[in-house]
């Protein structure tokens, strides 16, 4: 109302209203009862990112959100897994650089005549995801985008294709880790709506010619 009183348009077309935030067990934060979770102590202990996803991961539409440090703490090792993945690609990319070898960036959107089955599947799938988390986005089921990006990253992106990938990168195979930082770099593109620091700061680390995810289109 005071946005229309002040400017005679509405601000927002579109409004998503959350549920209450309550304690692990679900009874409503009060001092009285000592279950408070202050937000500035546990972003000081374990980041501004793991709080916002822990907001939203498990946590149905509508529903009232059951946030414990355990859980916030789950989230920060997350982030670790991201920055270590990010850590085991610099690495690589810097032992090709000491070889003289450079990893072509190439569209692996469109060329994949000549990559090996399991690039071609991390490819695959890595499209499979971006449908979907864009869907889930476009419906406004954020913990769904972001249950599904957990589960690609940590399990399906870091437990199996690193790991089956590793010995290739002994092997000096540069597709391998172009394949890498390009399924890398779109996951940090999806994942950066619920981890903006995290994904941002890896960008600039690992991708320093590309613009921010903030300022960059959701499809390329």
């Amino acid at each position: 109302m005071l946005g229309i009183y002040r400017t005679g348009k509405a601000p927002f077309r579109t409004v998503y209203l959350h549920g209450m935030v309550r304690d692990a067990f679900g009874e409503k934060m009060s001092k009285s009862k000592g279950n408070v979770l202050n937000p500035l102590d546990i972003t000081e202990k374990y980041g501004a990112d793991s709080l916002r996803i822990s907001l939203i991961y498990g946590t149905s539409a509508g529903s009232d959100a059951k946030l414990s440090e355990k859980k916030v703490e789950a989230m920060r090792n997350f982030g670790n897994k991201l920055w270590n993945i990010g850590r085991f690609i610099k690495m690589n990319m810097d032992f090709f650089a000491q070889k003289g070898l450079i990893s072509a960036e190439l569209d692996y959107s469109t060329n994949r005549k000549s990559l090996s089955s399991e690039n071609k599947k991390i490819l695959t799938q890595l499209g499979m995801l971006q449908r979907a988390v864009t869907k889930h986005m476009e419906e406004f089921l954020f913990t769904k985008a972001a249950e599904r990006l957990y589960e690609f990253i940590w399990h399906t992106l870091a437990d199996k294709y690193i790991e089956a990938s590793k010995g290739k990168l002994r092997e000096n195979d540069q597709t391998t880790l172009s394949v890498l930082l390009f399924v890398y770099y779109h996951c940090l593109k999806l994942l950066h709506p619920f981890m903006p620091f995290i994904t941002e700061e890896i960008r600039s680390i690992l991708y320093p010619q590309t613009i921010p995810f903030i300022i960059s289109k959701w499809k390329d």
